[in-house]
């Protein structure tokens, strides 16, 4: 996790800067195992979120029942903002929440600063080829995140 870091924001702001494909990342997730996030595997969605959030925690319903029907389909990960949340409330969110997929830890909040959101939660949709095609900042309707991950499916 932490020894990607500053290769991946070199390499996010090239790619989304500069037109140049991404390299994959790694984060240390809760227990302190580290996810790579391979873009070239298929689709992906980052959930950048904080437990503070009221928007955060009034879509985490949403993305759950997504990930669940379409997990073959994608790579959902989220990113948990840690440096501005509490390590034992994001593991309380997750319970409360059922999250399976992977919640990573952005310590510094590198990834998020590459990727420059000024809100959360923040869903950026990427393709197989880890280009970004779609960004949603705020809480929004389960139908619209849908729509854009079926989108994100078919590029």
């Amino acid at each position: 996790m932490l020894l990607v870091y500053a290769a991946a924001g070199f390499t996010l702001y090239n790619y989304f800067i500069k037109g140049k494909k991404p390299e994959n990342v790694t984060l240390n997730d809760l227990t302190g195992n580290s996810h790579t996030i391979a873009f070239e595997t298929k689709p992906t969605v980052l959930l950048f979120f904080t437990t503070w959030c009221p928007y955060c925690n009034e879509d985490a319903p949403k993305v759950v029942t997504l990930y669940e029907r379409y997990q073959a389909d994608i790579n959902l990960y989220g990113i948990n903002v840690i440096d501005r949340d509490d390590r034992q409330e994001v593991e309380e969110y997750v319970k409360k929440h059922g999250i399976q997929y992977p919640v990573l830890l952005d310590e510094g909040s590198y990834l998020h600063k590459e990727y420059g959101s000024p809100g959360f939660p923040t869903l950026v949709f990427l393709n197989k080829n880890g280009r970004e095609i779609r960004r949603i900042i705020g809480s929004t309707s389960i139908e619209m995140i849908e729509a854009h991950i079926k989108n994100a499916i078919g590029n």
